[in-house]
């Protein structure tokens, strides 16, 4: 009797030590993938981490070592297991985006609200013909890009959101 459960008791461990094997495997892949995560926006970004235990820290992210991550909301420090950690979150401005969008905008408008002439009706100060009406459309569409890549640098900074690094 002894040997059937001994034969019981190798079969149970058998079957289980792969399963036990992939996710001490995993967690260290998901640690991995974290410390990798942090090292593009440490030290100095903000950060949100939710931990698996339904944990919610938020701050500006410090060093990591031994496996933590030291966070710092006004002046106090918290210190997060790395393995505990079951999202990443970086708060990031919108300047790249708002720059571009505002000078396409800025350039497009100021291109097609140039003072076009009717044709045939002539306007001496600006020329009257079709190389001078494509010039000012020219000069007209780069004010209005430089105009607006202006107001994207004013506005993108203020537009803020979080972006997932890791899950």
């Amino acid at each position: 009797m002894t040997a059937v459960r001994f034969f019981r008791a190798a079969l149970v461990l058998a079957i289980a030590l792969p399963f036990s094997a992939r996710d001490g495997h995993a967690q260290a892949a998901d640690t991995a993938r974290i410390t990798t995560a942090l090292w593009t926006a440490c030290p100095g970004a903000w950060l949100r981490v939710a931990t698996v235990d339904e944990q919610r820290v938020e701050g500006r992210c410090g060093r990591v070592a031994d496996d933590r991550l030291a966070l710092t909301k006004r002046r106090l420090e918290s210190r997060i297991a790395l393995p505990s950690v079951d999202s990443l979150w970086i708060r990031r401005s919108y300047t790249p985006q708002a720059t571009v969008l505002l000078a396409a905008v800025g350039g497009a408008a100021g291109t097609l609200l140039n003072g076009r002439t009717p044709e045939g009706e002539c306007i001496p100060m600006y020329g009257c013909g079709r190389n001078e009406q494509r010039a000012r459309d020219i000069i007209m569409g780069a004010t209005g890009a430089l105009i607006g890549a202006a107001a994207g640098l004013y506005v993108g900074p203020r537009i803020r959101g979080w972006r997932l690094l890791v899950p």
